[in-house]
This record gives C-alpha cells, sequence and structure tokens, in this order.
C-alpha cells in the first residue's frame, strides 16, 4: 500500500480485474446472495433491477445474465402464485405492469443469450449458483434451472427447445460444473465422476429396485411354510435384505413415495420373531404394497423404467396418468371412502363372513349366521350401487379434466367456473337456512322446514340469493 492508500502491482497481482483464484476461492463467495438483493429493492422495475445488478461486482457477464434472470423469473413465478409476492410489495395494477416488464426483460436477455452464446455457455447460465443469504451453505443455494422449472415461469423459457435440450444433456453427461480445477482432483476420482452421470446412477438404482421387487414377489409366491424362525431356517435371508433396503430408501427418501417401504419394514418387524404368513394382516399389507410398487413403474418417479425410453414420448403419458390417479381416482375414492367402508363391512357380517376377523370382536361370536334374504341383498345393491357412483364421478372428472386451461386461483374453481357457482349458491342457501333456523325462536320444527324449503327453492331457481352470495364470497 502507498501513501495515498492504494494497493501496489506485484507479481501475484492478476492481469484481469474479476479474475478468481480457483484454489483459494468458492465460487458461492463472489456471487451476491439473493435474499438480500431482494429486499434492497423498493419495487421490481427493470431499471431498478438493472441498477441492483450493475453495482455487484460480478466476475463475468454470463453472472450478470444470470443475475438478470434470476431477478425477473422470481418475481414473475411469485406473482403467478400468490397475491403478494413474496419480498416485494406491490400489488393491483402495478404488480401486472411489473410482471409484463419484467417478462419483456427476461425474453430480451434470454433471446440475445440464445443468439450468441455455445452450449458450455449457456450451461453456466443456467446452472450457476447464486447463494439465497449471506452466509448459506450449498444447500441455500438458487440457480436459473430451478426457476425456470417452477410453476408460474414464463412459457418461452419452459418450452424453449433449446433449454430441454440442455436437460438432457445433463440427464445424459452429468451436470456442469463451473470453476472446477482438475488440476487437484486425482485422474480417477475425474474418470469416476464422468461415469456417475444421472443416467448411470439411475439403472443402478433401479436395479437395486428390481431385485427388491423380485424378492418381495418371491416371497409372497412362496412364503416360509413355520413362523419359528430358528438357527435352521437361514434361508430366510429375503427378509434380512428386503428390510435393509425398505429402511434405506425410508431414511433416503423421507416423502410420500416411502410409505410403503415403511409398511413393508414395519410388517417384517411387528412379526418378529415370525414372518409373516397368508391369512394374516402383515401378510395382505406386503401384498398391497408390492401391488402398488408395481403400479409406481408407471409414474414418472425414480427409479422408474419409463426413464430407459425417450424422455418426449414416454414421460407426457406417464404424467398424464400420474394426475389421472393423483387428482381423480383417489380424490373419488377418498370422498366415498366412508360409505364403501361402511357398506362392506354391513355387507360382509351379513353375509356371515370373517371380514379382518372383526366379527367376533364386534358380536362376540353371538351371530353365527347369515342375515336375511332383504337385508344381504339390500347391502349387496347398495354397495353395487356406490361402485356404479364412483367410477361415474371418476369418469366425469375425466371428461372435466382437459377442458381446465388455466390453473383457478381459489378451490371453489378447481372444477371449472360453473361448478364453483353451484357451489357458491349453495353455500349461500346453506348460509340462508341456519340464519333463519336461529332467528325464529317460536317455532323451530316449523321453522326449520320452512327455511329448509326456502334455501332449497332459491338453490334451485337461482333467486333471492344474490346478496348472501356477495357476502359469502367476499
Amino acid at each position: 500500500m502507498n501513501a495515498t492508500g492504494e494497493r501496489l502491482l506485484t507479481e501475484s497481482t492478476p492481469l484481469l480485474r474479476n479474475y478468481v483464484d480457483r484454489q483459494t476461492s468458492n465460487p458461492m463467495d463472489i456471487l451476491p446472495s439473493i435474499i438480500p438483493l431482494e429486499t434492497s429493492l423498493h419495487s421490481p422495475k427493470v431499471q431498478s433491477i438493472k441498477e441492483c445488478v450493475r453495482s455487484c461486482n460480478l466476475p463475468s457477464e454470463n453472472a450478470r445474465t444470470a443475475l438478470i434472470l434470476l431477478l425477473s423469473l422470481r418475481y414473475i413465478t411469485l406473482s403467478n402464485s400468490r397475491p403478494y409476492p413474496g419480498p416485494f410489495q406491490s400489488s393491483g395494477s402495478g404488480s401486472k405492469n411489473n410482471v409484463l416488464e419484467l417478462e419483456a426483460l427476461a425474453l430480451a436477455e434470454w433471446a440475445r443469450l440464445n443468439s450468441h452464446s455455445s452450449n458450455d455457455e449457456i450451461d453456466k447460465v443456467l446452472w450457476m449458483s447464486f447463494p439465497l443469504y449471506l452466509e448459506s451453505s450449498g444447500s441455500e443455494s438458487v440457480n436459473l434451472i430451478h426457476t425456470i422449472l417452477k410453476d408460474g415461469a414464463p412459457q418461452f423459457l419452459t418450452m424453449d427447445p433449446r433449454i430441454a435440450d440442455r436437460l438432457l444433456d445433463a440427464w445424459r453427461y452429468g451436470r456442469p460444473t463451473d470453476y472446477h480445477d482438475a488440476s487437484e482432483v486425482p485422474r480417477s476420482l475425474l474418470k469416476l465422476d464422468r461415469l456417475a452421470t444421472p443416467r448411470v446412477l439411475h439403472a443402478l438404482e433401479l436395479i437395486l429396485f428390481s431385485l427388491y421387487l423380485g424378492l418381495l414377489a418371491h416371497y409372497v409366491l412362496r412364503p416360509p411354510i413355520s413362523t419359528d424362525l430358528g438357527k435352521h431356517q437361514s434361508f430366510e435371508w429375503r427378509i434380512i435384505l428386503m428390510s435393509l433396503y425398505a429402511l434405506s430408501c425410508t431414511v433416503k427418501r423421507p416423502q410420500a413415495g416411502s410409505v410403503l417401504f415403511c409398511l413393508t419394514l414395519l410388517s417384517f418387524l411387528v412379526r418378529l420373531p415370525a414372518s409373516p404368513l397368508p391369512g394374516d394382516v402383515t401378510f395382505t399389507i406386503l401384498l398391497t404394497c408390492l401391488s402398488m410398487h408395481i403400479l409406481q413403474l408407471q409414474f414418472p418417479n425414480l427409479p422408474s423404467p419409463i426413464f430407459l425410453f425417450p424422455h418426449s414420448r414416454s414421460l407426457p403419458l406417464s404424467h398424464v396418468l400420474q394426475i389421472l390417479v393423483m387428482d381423480i381416482y383417489m380424490s373419488s375414492l377418498a370422498f366415498f371412502l366412508p360409505a364403501l367402508a361402511a357398506v362392506a363391512f354391513l355387507l360382509s357380517v351379513s353375509l356371515a363372513d370373517s371380514f379382518l376377523h372383526l366379527r367376533k370382536y364386534v358380536f362376540n361370536g353371538v351371530v353365527n349366521q347369515p342375515a336375511p334374504e332383504d337385508t344381504r341383498v339390500a347391502f349387496l345393491l347398495l354397495f353395487v350401487l356406490l361402485i356404479l357412483l364412483l367410477f361415474g364421478l371418476a369418469i366425469s372428472l375425466t371428461l372435466i379434466y382437459p377442458s381446465k386451461t388455466t390453473r383457478s386461483s381459489t378451490q371453489w374453481d378447481s372444477y371449472t367456473s360453473q361448478i364453483g357457482l353451484l357451489r357458491r349458491a349453495y353455500c349461500a342457501a346453506k348460509k340462508i337456512h341456519c340464519s333463519t333456523t336461529k332467528t325464529d325462536h317460536r317455532r323451530p320444527i316449523v321453522a326449520l322446514f320452512h327455511s329448509a324449503f326456502r334455501a332449497d327453492r332459491c338453490r334451485i331457481l337461482g333467486v333471492g340469493t344474490g346478496a348472501k352470495t356477495a357476502e359469502i364470497t367476499a
């Protein structure tokens, strides 16, 4: 340092201003944090974002482009997913204008990058990780590609064919890494890193999962003869292997997909030192888990054999199937589940069946004969009627779903706006019914029938419910 405070030039002074020493510096340390930048912006306007990016000491032009796109897309996605977009304080018409301006800015930046950059440069922009906070680890970071894939991102980016090609290359050859110094990494690890691509790792995981399914299928097809697991029964290594794999999947993926592995593991644990045998509830759980695992092979959940085929053909069909099962069939089944469970139990008891061994606990062995024929026929017809209604609802939802072009902003309109209006009108009629019965204290029974008739008449004719509907929707 000289007398004026300026740093003198030495032999170790870098020639480039934005040069980064790869051996001593982490790229996350030289990139700005996203959350402090968003909170420092008074309004998410184009000029404010450009000035904010210009004030940052970024290492390259690719980092500047990535930061502009990241700040713009984060506000756009938050604005499309919720009414008040996070740290930015704007709403109403001004928010819509800001979204349109930021979409134009993102489109211009992406068009410039797409026309003048190579695939390697685009990979650097898409996968460049920015820390969320001032002192955040690698897990608390965000990059452009994950922001593009979120709900509410502009379609000119989510449907861009070049981004799809970059994602496919990342699946085949691995995620591109920046600031990778090959001189400090052993050559054997570099070769292993090049071989351990997502496609190869998925193939290995699929092989292990197939072996697990094979063991589970072999167990339900050839269950053990005796429940006594003594020393002479050393062939029960199937239970040990399946339990270890189920435990590893439960610990590795604590999500909805690990429920089946938890059930499989619990089925083996609760029967120790014995093993699940046919006729037992635990054996039924194993059969259910095996069936669900086989069905999940058609869903876009890793590991799945559909990823071995061209993604452009297999993934859309798999996603449509997942929507049909999760959003339509499962919703319909959950809606009818209480009635189905009650009718199934009554039908089982009327037929003198031992459904889950519940009759001897409920009736204490008193009823040993089936119910009268009229009762059995009535319960059977009711069960068939519920099954027909279940399939009718599922088919109706299947026909309604393709007509939905936009995501509904409220749960009232989750099954088209017309059904949402009927829901609101019915809710308003029920409120009229309840308010009328509470205010009439002289004749509660007469008021109950009168208000019910008036509410149903208002709901059917659609008159006299405007004020109440407005009150409900408000």
